[in-house]
């Protein structure tokens, strides 16, 4: 409990620093819980070192760190612990940090640790060694996807792999916009170093790599991409678009309360956005600053998706309808076009649908 707590306080800082400040993408492990990330508009202080964001949340996320840590080694709090030591100014911060790192890739070869310690070098102006770091973390991860990219061809199996994680990467974004797979971080970071020490050709060719095939919604590869001046790839060719009603993501509310009217209630779910709740029509709306990031159908809906199939509808005629299911996600068939449809049938009928 006290490692999800201190890890709590780090990513409670980490939403008052903006992703220039941070510089690079930490990894933090524990705990099992989703935020969004939100980054305050400070521009990168230039000149003498100094803690970003909010000072008395650092030194809290701090004090629980050390108290953690002088009672027993882990390798995965010690690699968090090092991370945030490495943004203090303190010369024996930073050269704790570097010990507490170097301990840590001796215990685990994970590439969280591995990724977090290449960040703690770079923070300690030790960039070239980062870089050299980097670059092997990032080839390991190329060599890796593309011998899975290549079998998925000739494997249905490592196929319906790729939609999935595909699918549960959207489903992590969507809770938490800066997460960025861990074996993925490593190409990120390389190329945001390359870039912070200006060597900017090679920054924009890997760049434009990574948001090719990697990753073209989290926030970091939006900051990436408006770093290095790349355009973000569209994710599909598909221009099908599931929605209700005429109504899909990306809505205003004022598109929204023109199809639907007002909802019957208002409310506010742990992550802070808005949830219009339509309960006589089965139909609730998750608004995210002002726009609709996803639409839910529950029992008694008599919406349909696309004005073509809905609750209570058979999972023949959803994929008679949309194709079939490009993955299943705990108990939900997953449908992807532009956006994605999950539907949860039971005894053969839709009981519960998602559009995100």
């Amino acid at each position: 409990m006290r490692k999800v707590y201190a890890t709590a306080l780090h990513k409670m800082w980490l939403k008052t620093v903006s992703l220039k400040e941070q510089q690079l993408k930490s990894i933090l492990h524990v705990p099992s819980f989703h935020d969004s990330m939100v980054y305050a508009k400070k521009a990168l202080t230039k000149g003498t070192k100094k803690i970003p964001g909010n000072r008395a949340l650092y030194y809290r996320a701090r004090k629980e760190y050390e108290k953690i840590y002088t009672d027993g080694f882990d390798a995965f709090v010690g690699a968090n612990y090092a991370i945030l030591l490495s943004y203090s100014p303190n010369k024996t911060d930073e050269k704790k940090a570097l010990e507490i790192s170097k301990k840590c890739i001796k215990v685990s070869s994970s590439p969280l640790i591995k990724n977090n310690y290449a960040i703690v070098l770079f923070l300690l102006n030790k960039k070239t060694e980062a870089i050299k770091y980097l670059t092997k973390l990032a080839i390991i991860t190329e060599r890796r996807y593309a011998s899975l990219l290549d079998n998925s061809k000739k494997s249905a199996r490592l196929t319906r792999w790729k939609s999935k994680f595909r699918a549960a990467m959207k489903n992590s974004q969507y809770l938490d916009n800066n997460y960025v797979f861990t074996d993925f971080t490593s190409i990120l970071n390389l190329a945001l170093s390359l870039n912070y020490v200006k060597k900017y050709s090679k920054s924009e060719k890997l760049a434009f790599e990574f948001l090719s095939k990697y990753d073209q919604t989290s926030g970091w590869a939006k900051y990436l991409a408006k770093l290095t001046k790349q355009k973000i790839p569209k994710l599909t060719k598909s221009k099908y678009i599931f929605s209700v009603k005429g109504i899909k993501l990306g809505d205003n509310l004022n598109r929204v309360l023109k199809v639907l009217n007002k909802p019957s209630k208002i409310y506010t779910d742990q992550r802070g956005n808005e949830i219009w709740d339509y309960i006589k029509f089965g139909l609730k709306l998750t608004i995210e600053q002002a726009s609709l990031v996803m639409i839910e159908l529950n029992a008694g809906s008599m919406y349909k998706i696309n004005g073509i199939a809905g609750i209570g509808h058979s999972r023949k005629k959803f994929e008679k309808s949309f194709g079939k299911h490009s993955s299943l996600m705990n108990s939900y068939y997953i449908y992807q076009k532009k956006n994605i449809l999950a539907v949860e049938y039971i005894l053969g009928e839709a009981t519960k649908i998602y559009i995100y």
